[in-house]
């Protein structure tokens, strides 16, 4: 067998070298790539949040109007349909 020869060593180091600061640097890109995308999943929790209660709010609106048109169709139909016919 061979001897490793010192040049053959110096290179093989150099190699390693590199590749371990190529590992280093994609290891890196990563980690920042990560973190760039909690911060939008963040941003996007926070206005579904905020989606979701404006949702909430609009929903009771709505459950209102829908009481008090049942109130007024039972207090004066013929009002109530000449209204729902100029809507449609």
């Amino acid at each position: 067998m061979d001897k490793i020869t010192e040049k053959t060593l110096r290179i093989l180091i150099v190699v390693f070298g590199l590749l371990f600061c190529f590992t280093a640097i994609m290891w890196s890109k990563k980690e920042q790539e990560v973190k760039i995308q909690t911060v939008t999943i963040e941003i996007l929790n926070k206005k579904v949040d905020s989606l979701g209660g404006e949702m909430f709010i609009k929903d009771i609106q709505i459950g209102s109007y829908e009481i008090m048109w049942g109130i007024l169709e039972e207090i004066n139909k013929p009002l109530a349909d000449s209204i729902n016919n100029q809507v449609e």
